[in-house]
């Protein structure tokens, strides 16, 4: 049954991208071709992703070398490619969350997935490149929550977080494009808005999403020395702007001071130890910040 509901849900993928918005813009009897599937017919199409992406999911970390390739190939045509087709299809009207679901399986999957997200990003990133950094974004915050911030019992069996985590973050930023085309005029503001909006995402919630920054660095250090100094000028504001407490657990993770151990867990420090490193790819220091303790 389920390879029968997977035929159907990348048949209705493909069905979406032939008879989609675009023949809105057309004249008829063409524009009279034009597909709009019914509520109820998108929520089942949505169900069945969202089990079966599950599925995946939990695959993810499956030794290679003991995988199935037969059925990572199957999964991938039936599951992610609708949904990247679709993202493509709809560029104009791009849905982030969705384009980020099938983006954050650029790593730690099967190498015919990986490749299948490498060709996805690359024509995303080619159709719209401020766009494709929204997207980006969008996957690092959507798999730091499932790797990190939500991270349950059931997952304990994983590996550390961070070492999930990271490796994504270092592929999407490659992904980007070379560092000639990253400090290039009109790649500027998407990508400083891309860094202050990692810099809100990482510092709403001290220490749990603390671990965020360590996925930034490497951006980074693609960024240009101009980038660089005004992200470290917003991340002054955002530290004026904090709570006492979650200022004095960051100050205190770059001061390097033992951290009340009865009061974060190993965890916690892990992810607060993130902070320094960022701050020096910046090319910042403790002392380059000004930062009362209340």
């Amino acid at each position: 049954v389920i390879r029968v509901q997977g035929e159907a849900f990348a048949c209705a993928g493909d069905l979406r991208c032939i008879f989609g918005l675009h023949l809105s813009k057309t004249v008829e009897p063409l524009s009279l071709l034009r597909w709009v599937p019914d509520a109820d017919f998108l929520e089942r199409l949505q169900d069945f992703y969202e089990s079966e992406e599950r599925v995946l999911r939990s695959e993810i970390f499956v030794d290679e070398a003991n995988g199935d390739p037969d059925t990572d190939a199957y999964k991938t045509r039936t599951i992610l490619e609708p949904l990247m087709k679709a993202s493509i299809c709809h560029a104009e009207h791009l849905n982030r969350r969705q384009a980020a679901a099938a983006v954050g399986h650029f790593v730690h999957s099967g190498p015919d997935r990986a490749e299948t997200v490498k060709e996805f990003s690359t024509i995303l990133r080619k159709l719209d490149a401020s766009k494709y950094l929204e997207v980006v974004m969008a996957t690092l915050r959507l798999w730091y929550g499932r790797w990190v911030s939500n991270r349950g019992e059931e997952d304990e069996e994983l590996p550390d977080p961070l070492v999930l985590f990271v490796p994504l973050a270092e592929r999407l930023s490659k992904s980007i494009g070379g560092v000639g085309l990253v400090r290039t005029e009109s790649m500027q503001q998407p990508l400083l808005k891309f860094l202050k909006a990692g810099v809100a995402f990482a510092a709403e919630g001290v220490p749990d999403k603390c671990g965020f920054f360590a996925g930034l660095v490497p951006f980074v250090k693609r960024a240009s020395k101009q980038i660089k100094d005004r992200v470290l000028s917003h991340l002054q504001s955002v530290l004026d702007g904090m709570a006492a407490e979650d200022r004095r657990l960051l100050i205190e993770a770059l001061e390097e001071k033992d951290p009340d151990e009865a009061a974060l867990s190993a965890r916690e420090r892990d992810l607060l130890a993130t902070f320094p490193a960022f701050l020096e790819s910046l090319g910042g220091s403790c002392e380059s910040l000004s930062h009362p303790v209340e």
